[in-house]
């Protein structure tokens, strides 16, 4: 048992200085775990295990800590599977089941590095040059990648918890990470505008998370994200479809082709569950003859029917353009997406997270008269991003609620409508109008120059002009009090000189 284990450690110490392990009958069952590439060859015919093999596993070396292993087998001694025939061959196995087999006259070093990414791996693999992201983005191999600086509070607080996902066993996808203060490169490619950001990778598509940074969240997410495109329901589960925000349901016959529909799911997986049915229970609930496509909207309240000819170019976007919901509250996983979107924006500031009941029948009145161009009907507190609002929008808290028609392309806003006067929910037809015909109104610029520190003072001056007085006057109040019960322990000069009778 000791000889055993002094074997294996040695086995191992041979990988972790990037030399390949000599398999052999004897040892031949280390291959069983994590992704390995062995080499059968024919000593009498090549001298390519002495020389490029051995080479090739050194410049995978990094990879050995994430369960990659190279290895050889010598045809004549220990024999093989591979070796019936007079060539080199390469097998690739993940947890001792082969994948694949490789010539040694391909591409060996890419063609294993795309194996590599496309197979899974044990831990947080750190990512530091565009090629592999590149890589990694193309495999369709799901991935779960942090983007994040060392310097970074949140990032900080979350590290534990990466490193706890990131060594968890049969994890369905595979977990890395980018340094943004050294790899600023890498980050600005994906677009991270702020720290951390987790962004998973499947099929071609990337997603930025924004629920809560915890190991359940995580694990529910990547479980969604790694499952079917679509659920197929009958009427018994038909409530499922009312608890999203935005769902869409596809009524078919028995048998229909579903590959469209699957295949435009994948891009909404992160935000819109996709429902097929043959049940036509469900058609006659849902008042819809035949075959159709629709999104359900406000808990079934709003429903909206694609209109065209299925096919995957029209499905796609026409989900694309009504993929939100009725409205939709701005958050900092959002907000990116909406205030710097490609669509105009009815953008209501709030004084909390209360819904506006009125901005919402403002919300249907568009839908049902027109929707052309898309607009995002959107509530932003404005109390919790007050300087947001205020170097934006000029609007201070004390003017919330407040509605204003926003354009992230040409980075204006309009708060007035087409007659001059200030948008209300109290005037849904002045808001519609306004944004069938925008090009008309009178924008104001969203760049707005740093305020200067007089500015900035005013501007606190103003918004908290009730709580500096109330301050005032209790500061007031105890100097008041300290002076006069002072003045109570004062005896008067005149009084010091005065003398008893």
């Amino acid at each position: 048992m000791h000889l055993f284990l002094f074997f294996f450690a040695c086995i191992l110490a041979s990988c972790a200085f990037g030399s390949t392990v000599q398999l052999t009958q004897d040892n031949k069952g280390f291959t069983a775990q994590g992704n390995w590439y062995v080499l059968y060859y024919q000593p009498s015919s090549t001298t390519f295990v002495d020389s490029s093999w051995d080479k090739l596993a050194d410049s995978f070396k990094d990879w050995e800590k994430h369960g990659v292993r190279f290895g050889k087998v010598d045809c004549l001694k220990d024999g093989g599977d591979h070796c019936s025939g007079t060539t080199d061959m390469i097998e690739v196995s993940v947890e001792g089941k082969t994948i694949t087999t490789l010539r040694t006259d391909t591409q060996l070093e890419k063609v294993i590095r795309q194996h590599i990414v496309s197979s899974p791996l044990q831990g947080s693999v750190a990512l530091t040059n565009t090629a592999l992201l590149a890589e990694i983005e193309s495999s369709g191999y799901p991935w779960f990648v942090k983007y994040y600086a060392p310097w970074c509070g949140h990032c900080k607080n979350m590290a534990p918890i990466w490193t706890t996902l990131a060594a968890k066993e049969g994890r369905p996808v595979n977990v890395a990470e980018v340094n943004c203060e050294t790899h600023r490169d890498l980050c600005s490619s994906q677009k991270v505008a702020g720290l951390p950001t987790l962004k998973f990778y499947k099929d071609g598509f990337s997603f930025v998370y924004s629920g809560d940074r915890t190991l359940e969240n995580f694990e529910s997410y990547l479980t969604k994200m790694t499952g079917p495109s679509t659920q197929s329901i009958d009427h018994t589960s038909l409530g499922s479809i009312y608890e999203h925000p935005v769902s869409l349901i596809y009524t078919h016959p028995v048998g229909d082709d579903l590959d469209t529909i699957k295949s435009v799911a994948i891009k909404y997986m992160d935000s819109i569950p996709f429902y097929t049915t043959a049940d036509p229970k469900i058609n006659t609930a849902l008042d819809i003859d035949g075959a159709a496509v629709v999104l359900i909207k406000d808990g079934g309240a709003v429903r909206q029917r694609f209109p065209g000819r299925l096919t995957h170019t029209a499905l796609e976007e026409w989900i694309g353009n009504n993929r939100y919901p009725l409205v939709t509250r701005i958050s900092s996983g959002n907000a990116n997406d909406i205030l710097k979107g490609d669509r105009l924006v009815a953008l209501l500031l709030t004084p909390d997270d209360t819904t506006n009941v009125a901005f919402q029948s403002m919300a249907r009145a568009w839908l049902s008269t027109t929707n052309t161009p898309p607009v995002i009907f959107a509530e932003l507190n404005g109390h919790t991003w007050a300087n947001y609002v205020k170097r934006v929008y000029n609007i201070s808290r004390h003017q919330l609620p407040a509605l204003v028609i926003l354009d992230p392309q040409d980075k204006v806003y309009f708060d007035q409508d087409l007659n001059g006067d200030p948008f209300s929910t109290d005037r849904p037809h002045a808001l519609i109008s306004a944004l069938q015909q925008a090009d008309q109104l009178l924008g104001h610029s969203t760049i707005s120059a740093p305020a200067s520190g007089v500015e900035r003072v005013l501007n606190f001056l103003h918004d908290y002009k009730m709580g500096l007085a109330i301050g005032l006057l209790v500061l007031f109040g105890v100097g008041f009090a300290i002076i006069t019960t002072r003045s109570e322990d004062i005896v008067p000069a005149s009084a010091k000189n005065t003398k008893k009778d």
